[in-house]
């Protein structure tokens, strides 16, 4: 039995599959349009392989955003060619720029390199324990990933409701603060919900240490 599809951007359950490739997907037009910037060169890739054209030699592109012509390195985790461009990356801009770095910092692949786990990061308990639900979700569905290693598996998770609009939150991807009673606000409604917060980008923590995978 398929698993029910996940959105590339912020792994929340997903029914818009990408209608040039047809190998993602998104659970709203917001997020495909965040996405895009990262897949449509993967996009012309998938494109141009449905329409007989053989693809590339994985060695020449970038595996997470398809690039190629530019400089090119293998990843430390699993080694798999990806954009050596973590130099664009400005020191606490939180920016997702770099492919290099998004992928070492946001997968569940880089973490478990960084970490020094043993075994495979699709079975490792302290990956999994280190974890909240959703979060373990988005670091093994999010576009950070090589597609070829996200897996076909269903993570059901509680949605987390903003505290103050009550909207549902999309904790991996979306700016938001998390209060000591761990109470969660988007940034708009931080201000006027509680004091104590700290602002959160992703699962990112300022100031201080990341809040969730990174030590």
């Amino acid at each position: 039995m398929t698993a029910p599809a996940a959105c590339n951007f912020c792994a929340h359950p997903a029914s818009l599959r990408c209608s040039g490739c047809s190998k993602v997907f998104y659970c709203d037009q917001e997020c495909q349009k965040n996405a895009w910037s990262k897949h449509k060169h993967l996009c012309k890739l998938y494109q141009n392989a449905a329409k007989g054209e053989p693809m590339p030699d994985e060695s020449t592109f970038c595996g997470t955003c398809g690039k190629s012509g530019g400089p090119l390195t293998k990843t430390t985790c699993c080694g798999r060619t990806i954009c050596d461009d973590e130099h664009l990356y400005k020191p606490f801009s939180f920016s997702k720029v770099s492919c290099l770095r998004n992928h070492t910092r946001y997968t569940a692949c880089g973490y478990h390199k960084s970490e020094g786990h043993k075994g495979h990061w699709h079975t490792c308990y302290e990956c999994r324990k280190a974890n909240t639900p959703e979060n373990r979700a988005w670091y093994r569905k999010n576009n950070y990933n090589f597609l070829v290693d996200i897996e076909d598996k269903e993570y059901v998770f509680p949605q987390t409701r903003c505290a103050g609009c009550t909207k549902v939150m999309k904790m991996g991807p979306e700016n938001h603060s998390k209060g000591a009673n761990g109470v969660v606000a988007c940034q708009p409604c931080t201000p006027r919900v509680q004091t104590g917060f700290h602002s959160c980008i992703g699962f990112q923590s300022i100031p201080g240490q990341a809040t969730f995978l990174h030590s």
